[in-house]
């Protein structure tokens, strides 16, 4: 289930029109080639660079999601 996090958050991320570019440029080192720790590391770039306000626009599962999502890229970059 960490495993699926990550790639949803990216997901999310990547659709919503309030993610300002800054952390539009962590998602874009994403490809079909990245490993697990790369699409980790380039989440936790991307989550971290949306500011608060914007943050606050996510709602319900969006939100709940993107919060898990952190916290398994979180994980899997410390187990590694």
């Amino acid at each position: 289930m960490t495993e699926e996090l990550v790639p949803k958050g990216i997901a999310i991320l990547s659709a919503s029109e309030v993610t300002p570019t800054s952390a539009r440029q962590h998602l874009d080192v994403v490809n079909e080639g990245a490993n697990e720790k790369e699409r980790a590391h380039a989440f936790i770039g991307a989550w971290e660079s949306v500011p608060d306000e914007a943050k606050q626009q996510f709602q319900g599962d969006e939100k709940s999601t993107l919060l898990e999502a952190y916290l398994a890229a979180k994980y899997i970059v410390d187990r590694q």
